[in-house]
C-alpha cells in the first residue's frame, strides 16, 4: 500500500499545477490550478484606478491573486535592488501603517530577483503582499502575488514555489 501512495501522489501534485508561457514564452511560471484568469469585472472592483496588466489569476473568492506586469521601465540586472527600494519608499508614502516582513535579492534559475513582503491594510483586512522583480529584455517586469493574511500560513508558501519555478528564455 506504501508504494501505491508514494506512486500516485507525483500524479496528483502534478495535476495541481499549470506551466504558463508568458511574454510571447519568454517566461515560464507553474501555478496552482486554482488560480485562474481574473475577469474584468473583479479586476475593476479591486483595482479600480489601476490599468489592467497582461497577466491577472485569482482564485475563485478573490482573495488570492497573482498579477504579472511589463513596467517597459529600462533596467540593468545590477539596478533591481535600487528598484525595489524605491517601490518600496513609494508604498510607503501612501501607506504609512505597512509591516515590511522580508526584502532582498536572490537568484532564481540563474536570474537575479529583487523582492520584498509585507503587509498593508485594507477597508476592513490586511493584505500578504509579495513583489518581485526581474529584469526581461533590459526592462523591469513585476510579479505581484497577495492574499488576505487569513490565508497567508497556506498560500506564502504557494507563493515562493511559483516565484521559484520562474524561467526565463
Amino acid at each position: 500500500m506504501k508504494l501505491l501512495l508514494v506512486l500516485l501522489f507525483p500524479i496528483f501534485s502534478v495535476a495541481q499545477s499549470d506551466t504558463l508561457k508568458l511574454l510571447d514564452g519568454k517566461v515560464s511560471l507553474v501555478v496552482p490550478n486554482t488560480l485562474k484568469p481574473m475577469s474584468d469585472e473583479l479586476w475593476k472592483l479591486k483595482y479600480p484606478t489601476a490599468p489592467r496588466p497582461e497577466f491577472a489569476l485569482s482564485d475563485a473568492s478573490g482573495e488570492v491573486n497573482l498579477i504579472m506586469r511589463n513596467t517597459g521601465q529600462p533596467i540593468d540586472e545590477s539596478q533591481l535592488e535600487e528598484f525595489k527600494d524605491f517601490q518600496l519608499n513609494a508604498i510607503r508614502e501612501n501607506r504609512p501603517n505597512l509591516e515590511v516582513q522580508a526584502q532582498g535579492i536572490k537568484t532564481i534559475n540563474g536570474k537575479r530577483v529583487s523582492y520584498f513582503k509585507m503587509i498593508t491594510q485594507a477597508r476592513d483586512l490586511k493584505i500578504f503582499n509579495y513583489y518581485n522583480f526581474v529584469a526581461i529584455d533590459g526592462r523591469v517586469v513585476m510579479f505581484t502575488f497577495n492574499c488576505t493574511t487569513r490565508l497567508q500560513k497556506k498560500w506564502e508558501v504557494e507563493a515562493e514555489k511559483i516565484i521559484q519555478s520562474l524561467h526565463i528564455k
